[in-house]
């Protein structure tokens, strides 16, 4: 067989190959975070039992205070837990220092609940924040939101969940 023939083969095998394999990777739209494996503390450093937050829809939010897209939602979820508090659980969550959670917090006034994750955000397959995640009553996994959301796009699922 003539050589030429040969390196097209093996090419398009490699090409073949590589489409296949992209396939499988996970994408970033398929984040699955569920509530049993969570591990989360709050600011005092005591872990926070997950099932506590069945019985009213939960948002979790993953976020960092040096990000600029997580800081100008960090405004529409105040808005949204001060409004709709009673009836959705809110829970914003970050990996760092609970020392520099609290003093994002305190600086900027919030009154939302603040948490530290005790895994690193990769752990959970995250690999760029903000991403916010949505939960029924039940504490089923509803929807996962990879991208900064805008006032609009919260307000909808809010009203979603409230339904």
């Amino acid at each position: 067989m003539d050589k030429k023939i040969i390196y097209l083969l093996v090419i398009i095998l490699a090409l073949l190959t590589s489409i296949f394999l992209i396939k499988k990777l996970p994408k970033k739209d398929d984040l699955k975070i569920y509530l049993p494996g969570l591990q989360i503390k709050d600011l005092e450093g005591n872990l926070i039992n997950m099932s506590a937050f069945t019985g009213k829809p939960l948002i979790i939010n993953y976020w960092a205070s040096w990000c600029g897209p997580c800081r100008e939602e960090f405004l529409y979820f105040e808005k949204n837990y001060k409004l709709y508090g009673h009836k959705i659980n809110f829970l914003m969550v970050s990996a760092e220092f609970p020392e520099t959670i609290k003093a994002f917090k305190n600086a900027n006034n919030y009154t939302l609940p603040l948490a530290q994750s005790q895994k690193q955000l990769n752990e959970l397959g995250i690999t760029s924040i903000p991403v916010t995640i949505i939960y029924s009553a039940q504490g089923n996994l509803l929807s996962t939101k990879t991208s900064p959301l805008n006032e609009a796009e919260l307000n909808k699922i809010i009203c979603d969940l409230i339904k």
